[in-house]
């Protein structure tokens, strides 16, 4: 894939990154704006973090006097630090509504900065080819088994020079549509196949395989309905009685329906933190009420109706419930925890314990990187597999996103290699619940969805 290179078109990236850079130059005449009228400020570096911490924490009249945030990307803050990344940003949003617009466009003045700064990146770091396209050839690289970062020493991919897995999906994270940038080479079809819910699809079979139990497994076949869907209806319907659920007959909407939606993404998130170890503190305050647009429009949920919106979904799913009780007993014995394949991550850790004789943190964290480990490495394990498979059957592939190939298809082979995709992607490693991979032929990375 290094060799191979990644096809990008150039116009349609500095197309991007002009757009991008007019927009963050409007965002930032806003920002200042702002602080000319909060704070009289009249030189200001909103990507600068030396500069952005004392002007929303010191007191006025130099600064916003805002409490800082207890959150940032990696959990809570520790040793009184200041930080002002992206979860703390959000965290700060949520709780000071006077400057929640303010707040929200720098959120905005940053992903519009990384868009621009990465079609920049594109034009620097493409190379031509004989036949004419330009092509990246990024990085890839795998973490060695010394590297205790959570997530890491799964064996998952990272991508540099350029960051590919960066480049986001969600329209609400990308509204300049970053993905139509990459295509195929001359005379072939980009095709694009990937894992529906892997991690998921793994839980369940561990489950089955631990308990019996069938419940998470059924709901995954194919024909059965959308699983958030389902949940969200189940979780605020059924369970919280909330009207505009309770009410809902049509799960199709969902997806559609903008206050529905916004059910269906606050149960995905809850299902997903599930799998992270998340408990009701880390939900309550890093779970906020979003907008169309993304932008911050409320609190955080709390702890308390966190639990509930937990528990609810525990209720829906009981095995994910005696799975976590059955990793804490599995590791506390055997001092270390299994990948689905096999893979050993030692952690004599876990039988630490604080002055009361409870577990201490350290065995905590390491218990709920545990949770995962299995479903994030064997996900790891089951692409890394498939990969191999399809090479040796003799697919071009060009780039791996996580659970997410891409390939490249002759026009007259597209109908015969989507269907050898799939039956290998399926079939390499059998799981006693639905593995669906689903190719794509389209010719930009955005348009194969």
């Amino acid at each position: 894939m290094e060799r191979r290179g990644v096809c990008v078109d150039l116009e349609v990236a500095a197309d991007i990154g002009k757009k991008a850079s007019q927009d963050e130059e409007e965002t930032r005449k806003r920002l200042d704006a702002f602080a000319g009228d909060l704070c009289g400020c009249t030189e200001t570096n909103w990507n600068y973090h030396g500069w952005l911490a004392p002007f929303l924490f010191d007191p006025r009249p130099t600064g916003l006097g805002i409490e800082p945030s207890e959150f940032c990307s990696k959990g809570r803050v520790k040793d009184d630090k200041l930080t002002t990344d992206g979860t703390a940003l959000d965290y700060l949003a949520s709780l000071n509504p006077e400057y929640r617009d303010l707040l929200n466009l720098i959120r905005k003045l940053r992903q519009q900065h990384r868009v621009a700064n990465y079609a920049r990146s594109w034009a620097e770091l493409a190379i031509q080819h004989s036949d004419g396209s330009w092509r990246l050839h990024p990085s890839f690289g795998m973490a060695n088994d010394t590297d205790t970062r959570p997530g890491a020493k799964t064996g998952r991919f990272g991508i540099k020079n350029p960051p590919l897995q960066q480049v986001p999906n969600d329209p609400r994270k990308d509204p300049y549509r970053l993905r139509r940038a990459f295509r195929a080479p001359p005379g072939y079809v980009l095709v694009v196949a990937d894992y529906s819910q892997l991690e998921i699809v793994i839980m369940a079979h561990l489950c089955y395989r631990l308990f019996g139990a069938t419940g998470l497994r059924n709901r995954l076949y194919p024909g059965q309905p959308d699983m958030h869907s389902a949940t969200a209806k189940y979780v605020f319907g059924d369970t919280l009685h909330v009207p505009e659920v309770e009410a809902c007959l049509d799960l199709g909407l969902f997806k559609v329906d903008p206050i529905l939606k916004r059910f269906r993404d606050l149960v995905k998130r809850i299902r997903y933190g599930l799998a992270y170890g998340k408990g009701d503190y880390g939900f309550g305050n890093t779970l906020f009420e979003l907008d169309a647009d993304g932008n911050i429009i409320g609190p955080p949920i709390g702890q308390e109706k966190a639990g509930v919106f937990r528990n609810a979904l525990l209720d829906m799913d009981p095995e994910v419930r005696q799975y976590q009780e059955w990793v804490w007993d599995y590791g506390y014995e055997h001092e270390m925890f299994p990948s689905l394949l096999g893979r050993w991550d030692p952690g004599p850790v876990i039988r630490e314990r604080g002055w009361k004789g409870e577990p201490s943190n350290n065995a905590k964290r390491k218990y709920r990187q545990w949770e995962n480990w299995a479903m994030q490495a064997g996900g790891q394990e089951i692409v890394f597999m498939v990969m191999i498979a399809l090479a040796e059957a003799g697919l071009t592939q060009s780039l791996q996103v996580h659970d997410e190939l891409h390939f490249w298809v002759r026009p007259e082979d597209v109908d015969r290699d989507i269907s050898r995709i799939q039956e290998i992607g399926e079939n390499t490693i059998k799981l006693d619940a639905p593995l669906i991979f689903k190719p794509h032929a389209g010719e930009t990375w955005e348009s194969c969805k």
